[in-house]
């Protein structure tokens, strides 16, 4: 019940499971006396924004290429490492994982 002048506050939530979609619902508030209100509610999930980097590789032409490491030659038995940068600049925490074929 609303009493007469007085208005009734209402907290919505829009929760998004998947990043990268839109939503959109449209419900009607129909009062016993016919009155009708329709709201319009929509929502987009962003996607997380990570940047992946590299060091400039000294010994590749023209800046070697994007989104790899290279090892370089090697010997059995060697530990070659080189540095990954991952940067979140999204507002929120990122979860992140490597998937490697076999």
């Amino acid at each position: 019940t609303i009493d007469p002048g007085s208005e009734v506050n209402m907290v919505v939530y829009y929760t998004p499971t998947t990043s990268g979609t839109y939503s959109t619902d449209t419900y009607k508030i129909v009062t016993p006396g016919g009155n009708t209100e329709t709201l319009h509610f929509s929502g987009r999930c962003v996607h997380p924004q990570v940047v992946i980097s590299k060091k400039a590789d000294p010994f590749a032409k023209a800046g070697g290429v994007p989104n790899s490491l290279n090892f370089r030659d090697s010997h059995v038995g060697d530990q070659v490492s080189r540095v990954l940068n991952l940067r979140n600049d999204s507002e929120r925490p990122v979860d992140y994982c490597f998937l490697c074929d076999e």
